[in-house]
């Protein structure tokens, strides 16, 4: 029995200790009195009602300007971290902890009506371990500092149809959120596959400024212009471009109901060697033998 008793314990910890990168609020909990399953489906993979309610500027579909603010509620911030303890054996060696797995800072909410945010920040982490790799110090830190994502998004410019997102944020390229695995331990490796000569990478989110808009046939769209750099300042003058498109067929949003279809293309330029200027106040280097690159491709979700 009391074998039993250890093993399970050990497994719900194990189960519990790996970090995701989701963007589950529990700010938005808070505020309706849901719980997580309202929009959530597999662990952190948004459903049908959570892509509306995202694609709505984090507002519930049909209350779009009638949302209460930040203002008249609660406090928008939650923490969010992973503890557990972790097992590991190779051949006949194995070793065994306790691990603290990061911290995320999150904010998000409305403004004022139609207006919304949201932030993400992960403060830096020498102390302790953000991993098993070991504890993090100096020049190494075992989470870096910065902000995955903060923008701000004007919803209803025109009913649906117009909404903008400023700032730094997940690209609607995505067809499925790399932020929210399907699975707890897979990512999508085809936003992490990095070219030769390119460090172009779909899973980082960008700077810039994005339109998407939704129609009641279930069309949608996004279009936007970023910097191509991730959170990176530029490094040359040329801007990237992209745009997808899909439509969705049956009852649901291509989440956990109905069938969905789309393409999607990106244009970019990438400098192949810099040189060696100072850089601006802005942060822009002097690239120079700037070339193209480019990604097309079609996409699919297909539900029982």
């Amino acid at each position: 029995m009391k074998r039993t008793l250890v093993m399970l314990t050990v497994g719900l910890l194990a189960f519990s200790m790996f970090p995701t990168s989701a963007h589950a609020i529990p700010a938005f909990a808070r505020k309706y009195g849901f719980n997580c399953n309202m929009c959530h489906a597999g662990f952190t993979r948004l459903n049908d009602f959570g892509q509306r309610y995202r694609d709505h500027g984090y507002q519930i579909p049909g209350q779009q300007g009638g949302e209460k603010t930040v203002f008249e509620s609660g406090p928008p911030i939650a923490l969010r971290t992973s503890a557990g303890f972790s097992y590991y054996k190779v051949d006949d060696r194995s070793s065994n902890g306790f691990n603290l797995y990061g911290l995320d800072l999150l904010a998000a909410g409305v403004f004022h009506k139609n207006v919304s945010f949201l932030l993400i920040y992960t403060p830096r982490i020498d102390e302790p371990a953000g991993d098993f790799s070991g504890p993090g110090s100096g020049n190494n830190p075992s989470q870096l500092g910065g902000l995955e994502a903060v923008n701000v998004v004007f919803s209803n410019l025109v009913e649906n149809a117009l909404n903008v997102r400023v700032g730094r944020y997940e690209p609607a390229y995505h067809p499925f959120s790399s932020k929210r695995k399907y699975t707890l331990f897979t990512p999508y490796e085809i936003y992490t596959f990095e070219t030769p000569n390119n460090s172009f990478i779909f899973d980082d989110n960008q700077i810039g400024v994005e339109a998407t808009g939704h129609f009641p046939m279930g069309f949608k769209y996004g279009v936007g212009v970023v910097n191509g750099t991730g959170g990176n300042p530029d490094n040359n003058s040329a801007k990237d471009f992209y745009l997808n498109a899909f439509q969705t067929f049956g009852k649901g949003d291509g989440q956990t109901a109905g069938q969905r279809v789309g393409l999607f293309g990106y244009y970019g330029w990438q400098p192949v060697s810099l040189a060696g200027a100072t850089p601006s106040p802005v942060g822009e280097t002097n690239g120079s033998d700037n070339q193209p690159f480019y990604r097309v491709g079609a996409d699919g979700s297909f539900n029982n």
